[in-house]
């Protein structure tokens, strides 16, 4: 009966002993928004929500630039670092409580007809990839350059 307690202890001790021994490297924050890069967002209406039918079933966000060219940016809000940061929980929960009534055959969910979120946007409208010998934007830091700009709610489109 002993023998099966110190055999138990030794693989307890196999097992946890590479978590223990790996030195621990300390994470560094991300580097805060500054103004300047803001400088290229642009406005955006929201226009409605879609479930996505990949295998992930995140929520993509429709929007429609504010101006004589009316271009649609989608942001796909899915699971993973960075989304689930105060600010990106902030935003789905804004977005969410936006939403109206489902349109059965394309899956959109459009605002509700009394809402207008305006938000402030990157152009680019899509998580920036390295590309050009630029950095890219990792999902938190494109999450943290979005905001929303008005809310208004009771008022007919």
């Amino acid at each position: 009966m002993r023998s099966h307690w110190l055999f138990a202890a030794v693989l307890v001790l196999v097992a946890l002993w590479p978590a223990v021994a790996a030195p621990q490297e300390p994470v560094a924050p991300p580097a805060p928004v500054r103004p300047e890069d803001l400088k290229d967002n642009v406005k955006a209406r929201l226009v409605g929500t879609k479930t996505s039918e990949a295998r992930t079933q995140h929520l993509i966000v429709k929007f429609e630039t504010l101006g004589p060219d009316r271009k649609e940016i989608q942001i796909h809000f899915t699971s993973g670092p960075g989304s689930n940061t105060t600010h990106a929980r902030t935003l789905l929960a804004i977005i969410g409580g936006c939403r109206g009534e489902r349109d059965q055959e394309t899956g959109w969910t459009k605002v509700e007809d009394d809402v207008e979120a305006i938000f402030s946007l990157p152009k680019d409208g899509s998580i920036l990839l390295p590309k050009d010998g630029r950095p890219g934007l990792t999902r938190e830091q494109y999450y943290d350059r979005c905001y929303l700009v008005s809310l208004k709610i009771g008022e007919k489109k």
